[in-house]
């Protein structure tokens, strides 16, 4: 029997270059040798695998090659642990089940809806009792990829944090890190920012360079976006000590001219 790439990655056969990509750089870092001293041998066999299992996918000649190869494989109860979680009703541990079920096939809508639900139904419900931590992490990043991918922000970026909160009290973990930073600096300093007034702007910049570990070069581009904000709200001397943060953080920083033209600061003395 083939080998079915798609169980490798741990996506749906649907599912989108960018979901198998992101799926890709979780597993590579989760089984990555070096977070897995004890255990090397198995994990570079892993990654090997997962390495293979993401050039095939995102090649779409050699993914229909593929899934033509996984064709004759029976696809009857194939969804029979889907089934048998909604026969239970109500219950709650089973429709958190169901959540992260429905997120690893594909149905990011109905995992969503399901999720909801659960909000509505009880107070202060929250999956990690009824979830281990690796599922629970899966579920709240998941959950946060689909709510961005429906166009609710918000909501995305405090799913990151707390991923990203429980990443740092356990570091040993670190599934997510590095692509759940990546995905707060975009909410923080391009999504949630486009077209919002200065003193909105300036809270989620300031909450950026407080909440996550953010490159120089980042937290220079940041800096320097505040000073822009303080200019635009008439707060000139904020504005000039915004800047000559930003210049602190990356003293050939680009894209600055205008704004040290603003301000009247030539950006070598800035």
């Amino acid at each position: 029997m083939s080998l079915n790439y798609y169980e490798v990655l741990g996506v749906a056969e649907r599912a989108t270059q960018e979901e198998i990509r992101s799926s890709f750089r979780r597993q590579v870092m989760e089984h990555h040798p070096d977070r897995n001293p004890n255990a090397r041998e198995q994990a570079e066999s892993k990654v090997r695998v997962v390495i293979e299992a993401y050039r095939v996918l995102s090649d779409p000649e050699q993914r229909l090659a593929h899934d033509r190869r996984l064709e004759p494989q029976s696809t009857v109860g194939q969804d029979a642990f889907g089934e048998r979680l909604r026969s239970r009703g109500n219950d709650p541990g089973a429709r958190s089940r169901l959540v992260l079920h429905e997120l690893l096939e594909g149905n990011g809508a109905r995992a969503v809806e399901i999720y909801e639900s659960l909000l509505s139904d009880y107070t202060y419900f929250d999956l990690l009792p009824y979830l281990s931590l690796k599922d629970y992490l899966d579920c709240k990043f998941l959950l946060a990829e689909e709510y961005e991918r429906q166009g609710n922000p918000k909501v995305a970026l405090e799913m990151y944090k707390e991923v990203y909160k429980e990443e740092l009290e356990l570091p040993r973990l670190c599934f997510f890190f590095d692509e759940v930073k990546i995905r707060l600096r975009d909410l923080y300093c391009r999504e949630l920012v486009k077209g919002a007034a200065p003193d909105v702007a300036l809270r989620y910049y300031a909450e950026a360079l407080e909440e996550i570990e953010l490159t120089k070069a980042d937290r220079a581009l940041v800096c320097k976006r505040m000073a822009e904000c303080y200019y635009k709200q008439g707060d000139i001397p904020t504005a000039r000590a915004a800047l000559a943060r930003a210049f602190q953080y990356q003293p050939k920083l680009r894209g600055a001219q205008k704004i040290c033209e603003n301000l009247g600061i030539p950006p070598q003395n800035a």
